[in-house]
């Protein structure tokens, strides 16, 4: 029990149980805040990633030099031309770098408050599977995804083979929370574009 305190404590809001994909908070942060009451506008703009070269529909913003309790980062997808900076999809991020052992731990701790936390959300287990981008298949990735009207929050463990590893140095195991609407999920589907 006292887990399962620790982590409402660590990863959600002050209600014990979320309708909305909006009561869900993490690092106090939720889906629809602004983005600009966390940073100005020149620190959101110098911690844009990028990912992409041309214009897209969505930009990620990397959390840079926020001061997070229990991720090391935070990456913030916000809508292009939204001069309210507005929050549609977020992804935290705890590295593992050498014992990925705890990344499965914690994993399943956070699916079971979340089962707790989300009691009118579908779970859908995807499982263990190959990442697609390691066409060795032996980078490996486990999802359990909890659907809430149309949005949703994944928790992911990502395990880099060591040949991506050596490729990408700076590429490191994690556990991910995401909290998206289906407007970037759709996004992300349909290629980025």
């Amino acid at each position: 029990m006292k887990t399962l305190l620790t982590l409402f404590v660590l990863f959600f809001s002050s209600s014990v149980v979320a309708d909305d994909i909006s009561d869900f908070e993490i690092e106090g942060i939720s889906i629809g805040d602004s983005l600009l009451d966390y940073f100005s506008k020149n620190e959101i703009l110098s911690n844009k990633a990028n990912y992409f070269r041309d214009k897209r529909q969505f930009y990620v913003v990397h959390s840079g030099d926020m001061k997070l309790n229990n991720f090391d980062l935070i990456e913030f997808y916000l809508k292009a031309d939204d001069s309210k900076f507005i929050i549609r999809y977020f992804a935290a991020i705890i590295f593992y770098p050498n014992n990925f052992d705890n990344c499965k731990i914690m994993h399943q701790q956070i699916v079971n408050d979340i089962k707790y936390v989300l009691k009118n959300a579908k779970m859908v287990d995807e499982g263990t599977f190959s990442h697609q981008y390691d066409k060795s298949g032996k980078s490996k990735q486990t999802v359990i995804n909890f659907l809430l009207n149309s949005d949703y929050v994944s928790v992911e463990c990502l395990e880099w083979s060591s040949e991506i590893k050596k490729k990408h140095p700076s590429w490191t195991d994690s556990l991910s929370i995401i909290v998206g609407t289906d407007e970037v999920m759709n996004w992300i589907q349909g290629g980025y574009k």
